[in-house]
């Protein structure tokens, strides 16, 4: 992706869905809220972890994992955030206010929960491994040791 601002992201996420939707157009009406929270839950995985380069797809991915759950603690974050930014989508929230539910909504298990699941998706994708220097799981690649980390001589220091 070129350079982008925070706010053409969270766009291009919401774009990405709505294109999906369309693609499998449902008349049931659930399937509004579902969209809904899969925008809100996306734009709020990419609040928390910008990364520009990446494809927006897995934001998106995450969304569909947290909706999947069919795990209270998602049904009632995304109330909270809708309630917090007074059923605005989550795009028009201002940044700096979008900033403050988030902080405000921290420590909650909802927020663990998007968190670690941002996470797993993100942090586990070949893409990202070449933008901070992460070689990959080191267990299909015989071990560290057989890597260049086999250096441990600080080791004896601790005994």
């Amino acid at each position: 992706m070129i350079n982008t601002t925070r706010r053409q992201a969270l766009i291009a996420i919401t774009q990405l869905i709505a294109s999906t939707t369309l693609m499998s157009c449902s008349s049931d009406a659930s399937k509004t809220v579902e969209v809904s929270d899969l925008e809100t839950l996306a734009s709020v995985s990419y609040d928390l972890f910008p990364h520009q380069s990446l494809p927006y797809e897995l934001y998106i991915e995450v969304a569909q994992r947290l909706l999947a759950l069919d795990d209270s603690l998602v049904t009632e974050g995304l109330a909270s955030l809708h309630s917090a930014s007074d059923n605005q989508a989550w795009i028009d929230v201002p940044e700096a206010e979008r900033i403050q539910i988030l902080s405000a909504m921290a420590r909650s298990g909802f927020f663990a929960l998007l968190r670690s699941t941002t996470i797993d998706v993100i942090y586990k994708t070949p893409e990202m491994f070449d933008l901070v220097g992460y070689g990959g799981s080191a267990i299909e690649q015989g071990g560290y040791i057989n890597r260049g980390f086999d250096d441990i001589d600080w080791l004896e220091a601790v005994k």
